[in-house]
């Protein structure tokens, strides 16, 4: 693999290799995570 996003997986009980490629994750939101600052928690 070469290029953003490929990998080389290794598999041991086949004695085999893959190259795959992972796909852009696409979300409505862009990929952003919400923040848990300013979040107040009840620890009873």
């Amino acid at each position: 693999p070469t290029g953003t996003g490929e990998a080389l997986v290794v598999d041991d009980a086949t004695e085999t290799a893959h190259t795959l490629r992972i796909r852009r994750r696409r979300t409505p939101h862009g990929g952003g995570s919400p923040a848990a600052s300013g979040v107040d928690i009840d620890a009873d």
